[in-house]
């Protein structure tokens, strides 16, 4: 009878090799437990068959245990969860940072919220006599994980029980035609959405603008502003034999003959009075 045991002892048959890059180490030994209950596998032999099923670091983890400890499957469990992290405080970590997966609904998050609050809650050896503090953390913790718009939502809607917030959250999905809760799409009106039209400038062609200060309401003739004239510019209104005058600038607009009109009147240059020239003075 103890080689028949042994013989049906083989979870290679029933349960495919962990993977640490896509397995939940938590959710893989709580697999494993009910696979061996039911099958009725002698607990003393547990550690040993769940070694088989290890690969990568888990087995590296399992492989530093004493042969004693190897052998016991509450130890091997421990030191497995606290290779990676499945401990107080990395539950509760899990549970305030959990975000939701892709092709998740609503309630599938939740249920997963709630798996790791509970292993916080039992690992920290917190006696578990709250009843409805544990729905409102967890609809606390679910609210914040979602997108904004779907968490505003269900607020408004104001779910008495957990089990109608998350049915109000799915049918909000399907709705949207989305499959995350944390990348719905924003809800809002369709004129809302609509961009709003360019304001188009209104300049009217007649209005009189000095081309020197570039203000309107004046012309540059009449212009006041002390204008600092650019060095490269000069004025071919009036040109002598000298070629092109450097002190001031010709308007844009001609005149009737089609010559440009130079509208800035040239400053007078003052006579400096000669060294030694004392006629006229008393």
């Amino acid at each position: 009878r103890w080689e028949d045991t042994s013989f049906r002892l083989n979870p290679s048959k029933l349960l495919v090799p962990f993977d640490e890059r896509k397995d939940d180490l938590d959710a893989y030994l709580h697999r494993f437990e009910t696979i061996a209950k039911s099958q009725n596998w002698p607990e003393h032999q547990w550690a040993t068959a769940l070694s088989t099923c290890l690969s990568g670091e888990a087995l590296s983890a399992y492989g530093r245990l004493t042969p004693t400890d190897a052998a016991n499957y509450a130890k091997v469990k421990a030191a497995l969860l606290k290779r990676f992290r499945f401990t107080v405080e990395g539950f509760r970590d899990r549970f305030r940072t959990g975000k939701p997966a892709d092709g998740k609904t609503a309630t599938q998050h939740a249920v997963r919220l709630s798996h790791y609050f509970d292993r916080w809650i039992e690992l920290s050896g917190t006696a578990q006599e709250y009843g409805e503090l544990r729905e409102l953390l967890i609809k606390e913790q679910f609210l914040s994980s979602c997108h904004p718009s779907l968490s505003l939502y269900l607020k408004e809607r104001r779910a008495k029980s957990l089990e109608d917030m998350l049915e109000l959250a799915d049918q909000f999905l399907e709705a949207q035609g989305v499959t995350n809760l944390a990348k719905v799409k924003n809800v809002g009106s369709e004129d809302s959405k609509k961009p709003a039209p360019e304001q188009k400038k209104q300049t009217p062609e007649n209005v009189t603008r000095c081309f020197l200060c570039n203000r309107v309401g004046h012309r540059a003739s009449s212009c006041r502003t002390n204008f600092t004239r650019p060095s490269g510019l000069k004025c071919f209104s009036s040109v002598d034999k000298l070629g092109t005058r450097p002190t001031h600038v010709a308007t844009k607009r001609p005149n009737l003959s089609g010559q440009p009109l130079c509208m800035l009147r040239k400053k007078k240059k003052k006579k400096n009075p000669r060294r030694g020239d004392n006629r006229g003075v008393c």
